[in-house]
């Protein structure tokens, strides 16, 4: 019990009441968020970030009255999250994971700000807690696939628009022009490496789907040994598990490049040197057709489960690796112009609805219409 009281007064600050224009919920974004919409910029001193994983909790006299006030009708934590917005009144709060349940609360509960939820990356049918019945005030969405598969598991929106991925369009504005185009890789492969997932928390299949690509690409790999190869992993340190595993069907000449810290794009940059991006259903893989890679998907062990987007023509569905060899082969013999078309032609990657202007830009327009 003392070890807990201590644990709770180490994670509390005192802070004083005061109006914010813009709460970030959760703080773990807002570095980013602020940077990429140039937020401390347009509103010095107008930013609070609300930490939802209980490393710091703001308290005051009126965020301990409102507590006890919205305590008798809501859970602990909702309870919370309300008080801190009663007490500092923000006009913005913006999400960047669009699937916080505490957050479609908020928006029902307190109607005196607009909540904005930015979607970065995919949603998929595996976790369909996830999707249904969402409620999102402005909702910025990855993709048609995204806003589709929200809209069909009942979940409602005051506004919603098709950006594309969010990052990329600070990638795009500020980092791509400085990176060389060449070609230093016949193929980057995109880990989703997560160890071994207890999947009664998660969804049936899972462990099979993440390792799904690496294992097709090694046998793909043992019939065309010249192709240079470079994994995009998810740990910032080449060594463990993930390691073991693309080692075991990689080989010995795969590049493990790590998921440097410090540089949140350090993976967007193999994939622009790279004549094919290779993945299942992550984040990256959206964000490389974004870019306009050649792009593979890998998703045969549960199609239609960990599927991100539809009618996409480079996309394996079963396990042959005679069929994979013909994808790739048709996918790195398309000329750049064929390649553009074919995205063109895909309705699922007519991103952006505003004359083409980035995702970042667009936002930030509308938060400054909200806040004049």
């Amino acid at each position: 019990m003392l070890r807990k009281i201590i644990s709770l007064i180490r994670v509390i600050s005192f802070h004083a009441t005061r109006t914010y224009k813009i709460i970030i919920f959760d703080d773990y974004s807002q570095k980013l968020l602020c940077e990429i919409l140039d937020l401390q910029t347009n509103y010095p001193n107008e930013i609070l970030g609300l930490n939802t994983r209980n490393q710091k909790i703001f308290i005051n006299f009126k965020i301990l009255l409102y507590f006890v006030i919205y305590l008798t009708n809501n859970p602990l934590r909702l309870s919370y999250y309300l008080a801190f917005l009663k007490c500092f009144k923000p006009k913005v709060v913006i999400t960047f994971n669009p699937l916080d349940k505490n957050f479609d609360l908020l928006i029902q509960k307190y109607p005196l700000a607009k909540f904005i939820s930015i979607s970065n990356g995919p949603m998929i049918r595996g976790y369909p807690q996830n999707i249904t019945n969402r409620v999102y005030d402005i909702f910025y969405a990855t993709n048609y696939f995204q806003q589709t598969l929200l809209s069909d598991h009942g979940s409602l929106f005051q506004k919603c628009e098709i950006l594309g991925p969010f990052l990329n369009s600070y990638f795009l504005k500020n980092i791509e022009s400085k990176i060389s185009n060449e070609n230093e890789f016949d193929i980057c492969l995109i880990s989703q490496f997560e160890g071994v997932v207890d999947e009664a928390k998660f969804c049936s299949g899972f462990n099979d789907a993440v390792r799904a690509p690496a294992i097709i690409l090694g046998q793909f790999l043992k019939q065309n040994p010249e192709l240079k190869v470079v994994v995009a992993m998810r740990s910032n340190q080449v060594h463990g598990a993930e390691e073991e595993f693309f080692r075991q069907h990689l080989g010995e000449k795969a590049i493990l490049s790590t998921n440097y810290q410090g540089d949140p794009f350090a993976s967007y940059k193999l994939l622009l040197k790279s004549k094919v991006v290779v993945g299942g259903f992550s984040t990256l893989c959206l964000e490389s057709l974004d870019l306009g890679r050649k792009t593979f998907l890998i998703n045969y062990t549960l199609p239609e489960l960990f599927q991100i987007t539809s009618g996409w023509k480079f996309t394996l569905n079963e396990n042959s690796l005679i069929l994979f060899s013909q994808l790739f082969n048709e996918l790195i013999s398309l000329s750049e112009s064929e390649y553009e078309n074919l995205l063109l032609s895909t309705n699922q990657w007519k991103f952006n609805s505003r004359h083409q202007k980035l995702a970042c830009d667009i936002i930030k327009e509308d938060i400054k219409k909200i806040l004049a």
